[in-house]
């Protein structure tokens, strides 16, 4: 059986269950060695990448990026794009922002946004409701009538799917 995570279709009694696959890079300047390593890992069952030095690593190393609609964040480069359009966000709003399209359709409350993204437990989440009234300014066409950042009236926050 391939290991948690390996993407993995299998149909038993009408069901499909997906598993995730998992990629490993393996950095390695010495040929054989990088070549043994990805021997084994493949029989282990992950997809093994190789690479012959940091600068070839890097290259092909994924960005952690997310895609919603017309929303593009990336984790790695700090950007955000909304339709193709770069835009700016603090860095409290780009926190705010990653947390709730890492988890869509998940509502987040505005304490549990604090205590994730502050790191210290929310005594007040005023501060909550402007920054997610700045990223609706920046990421909607019209923040009155929001397509991405949602409320959820008494509960919290969401991203819809």
């Amino acid at each position: 059986m391939p290991p948690a995570g390996r993407a993995a279709y299998r149909i038993a009694a009408g069901q499909k269950e997906k598993r995730m696959e998992t990629h490993i890079l393996v950095v390695e300047d010495d040929a054989e060695i990088r070549e043994g390593v990805a021997i084994y890992l493949k029989n282990q069952g992950y997809t093994v990448h190789g690479a012959a030095n940091g600068a070839q690593g890097l290259e092909l190393a994924p960005l952690r990026t997310y895609v919603i609609g017309g929303l593009e964040l990336c984790e790695d480069t700090a950007e955000l794009t909304v339709d193709g359009t770069p835009v700016k966000l603090t860095p409290l709003e780009f926190k705010i922002l990653a947390l709730l399209m890492k988890n869509p359709g998940r509502v987040f409350s505005a304490e549990e946004i604090y205590e994730r993204v502050w790191n210290e437990r929310a005594v007040s989440t005023d501060t909550i409701m402007v920054h997610i009234r700045n990223i609706r300014e920046k990421i909607e066409y019209d923040p009155r009538e929001p397509k991405y950042l949602k409320v959820v009236w008494g509960i919290g926050y969401k991203i819809e799917k």
